[in-house]
């Protein structure tokens, strides 16, 4: 049991008020607590990359997914640092993730590249979400490798050949692909 007390007076005398609280927590409150304690399993184990930033951007919590994608040698190394580090465009992409998730509350497959540790980029998209009301305010990513899908979608399509297929290119490839294809 939780015990607080309270001393007071009333007419010529002090009186105390004792207050008892259970210490086991309502079966919602259990159940709530086991659920939340499943979600972050889950979480931890799948396999996109998911990471929680604060609202400048800066990693508070990363799963697996992320530290693996990064080819980093612990998840501690990840936490406090700038997700920008790691963006492809650093400072433009994240600005851009900011700035959508500012003004909408959500981003939906934004592609860009994830530099890991040592240099070497991936093809990714990122969905997002703002959590400006949590307690702490945050922001979630999830970061899926589209590196593979992407190759054999080259691989099996044929050079566009009107000006109408190179822009429907424009947001889905880097630049300097959709030039490497026009020329």
């Amino acid at each position: 049991v939780t015990l607080s007390a309270s001393l007071f007076r009333e007419e010529s005398g002090a009186l105390l008020l004792l207050r008892l609280l259970s210490a086991t927590p309502e079966p919602a409150a259990r159940d709530r607590a086991a659920g939340e304690s499943a979600l972050l399993r889950v979480i931890d184990r799948v396999p996109d990359a998911f990471v929680v930033t604060d609202l400048q951007g800066r990693v508070m919590t990363a799963n697996h997914t992320f530290v693996e994608l990064l080819q980093m040698p612990a998840g501690e190394q990840v936490r406090g640092q700038s997700l920008e580090r790691w963006l492809g465009r650093s400072a433009v992409d994240l600005n851009v993730l900011m700035g959508t998730l500012r003004q909408q509350g959500v981003v939906r497959l934004f592609p860009t590249t994830l530099k890991s540790h040592y240099g070497s980029p991936a093809q990714v998209e990122i969905s997002a979400v703002s959590v400006p009301q949590g307690d702490p305010p945050c922001m979630g990513f999830t970061i899926r490798d589209v590196g593979r899908r992407l190759a054999q979608d080259r691989a099996a399509r044929e050079l566009p050949r009107s000006a109408g297929q190179l822009a429907e290119l424009v947001g889905r490839l880097p630049l300097k692909d959709i030039v490497g294809e026009t020329t």
